[in-house]
């Protein structure tokens, strides 16, 4: 009886170090693509990151460039309005001509039969 366990005694402890060294290797590659994982991530982030700057570099120029458009319309508007805009300059005759018709308006006003 003591030999024939002999044998089958080897084979199940081979076949157990064998489980146990494939065990380490399946843990060992598991470890390293989570590894590798982690690095592609991270690249990912950076990679986010930088797109992230750049994004934000051109929408801050785009933004300066479009305040400097605005500013400039407004300005040209505003100049052309002031051009536009009719300037009456009165003489000394037309003054005295519309302070006696804003007399008039007032006396007209406040005299008692005004409704």
């Amino acid at each position: 009886m003591g030999n024939n366990n002999g044998p089958r005694n080897t084979d199940a402890a081979t076949a157990i170090d064998e489980v146990l060294v494939a065990e380490t290797a399946a843990r060992q590659a598991m470890e390293a693509c989570s590894q590798e994982a982690e690095a592609i991530l991270e690249a990912a982030r950076e990679d986010a990151r930088r797109i992230n700057r750049i994004a934000t570099a051109r929408l801050t120029r785009l933004h300066t460039r479009c305040d400097q458009l605005v500013t400039g319309r407004v300005e040209a508007l505003r100049a052309a309005a002031r051009e536009d805009a009719v300037r009456t300059v009165l003489d000394a005759a037309d003054r005295k001509l519309l302070a006696t018709a804003v007399d008039r308006l007032a006396a007209s006003m406040t005299r008692p039969d005004h409704g």
